[in-house]
This record gives C-alpha cells, structure tokens and sequence, in this order.
C-alpha cells in the first residue's frame, strides 16, 4: 500500500518529473518518449507517475502549460518596466527573444507541439492564452498611445 505523501512531497515529485519530462520531450518529441523511459529517469518504478498524472499527455500538458507560465511572467515582468509604450514594446520583445535562448526546449513545446483535446486540459489552456495574451498587450498599448494605427480589415 503507497504510503500518504504530503502536498509539499506531491509538489516536489511532480516538479522533478515535469522537469526530465521537459528535457526528454524536447530531445525526442514526445512520441519517443514513454512513461517507462520518465520513471527510469527518476529512478523510481514505471508505475509512480500515474499517481500524479493520468497518462503521458497529461505529463506533457503541465510541462507545457509550466512553461506557457514562465513566458507570460518574463512577458508580464518586462511589460511592468517604466517607459513610454515604445520603450515597454522594446522590453517585451526583448522578453521574448531572451525567454527563446535561455529555454528553447520548452520554447520549442510551447510552439512546436499541440495537444488537440483541450477541454482535456484546461490548465494548459489558460497558461496558452495568459502567454497569448502577454505577447499582445503591448500591441495593444501601441496602439492606445497612437504609436500604431488600429487597422481592421473586414
């Protein structure tokens, strides 16, 4: 019988296998990664990850919506710089750039992976659309401030 295990030691597993999970998702595309090959990285049995996630999508997803989050907060963080909306559009795109560098394996599942059920997760959907949403907002200060012109086209 699994012994209990406190929120603390949840939080703590799930961070670790999220983090090889990152790494081995970006080196082998999640297709060549299995649930097997993430418990032999952690060193525990094949088993272990199903009591913190539901499968390999599941694992793949709060990789992704983690990474999804940091991106928004460098996005966010850079946005919050004092400055006219030019010097905070600067911020963020170098925001941006500097996010792609320093984490291209989970720039690389942000962008380059898609997960077609999202109602199946739902956390992965607000991390998405929290980062969409950062990379637009200093677009839509530009424009406010009548740096850019609102163009619609119908």
């Amino acid at each position: 019988m699994p012994r209990i295990l406190s929120t603390a030691e949840v939080e703590a597993f799930r961070t670790r296998l999220c983090g090889a999970a990152e790494r081995l998702f970006a080196e082998h595309g999640p297709d060549g990664v299995s649930i097997r090959q993430l418990a032999d990285e952690l060193g525990c049995s094949a088993m272990t990850p199903y009591r913190y996630f539901r499968d390999k999508d599941d694992i793949l997803a709060a990789v992704r919506a983690a990474a999804f989050d940091r991106f928004a907060d460098a996005m966010d963080a850079a946005e919050r710089k004092p400055g006219d909306a030019a010097a905070k559009s600067r911020a963020v795109g170098e925001a941006y750039v500097r996010f792609a560098l320093k984490e291209p394996q989970a720039y690389r599942l942000m962008f380059d992976v898609s997960q077609p059920d999202p109602d199946r997760f739902p956390d992965l959907v607000r991390a998405s659309t929290r980062a969409r949403r950062a990379i637009s907002a200093h677009v839509e200060m530009l424009i406010a401030e009548g740096v850019l012109v609102d163009d619609v086209i119908e």
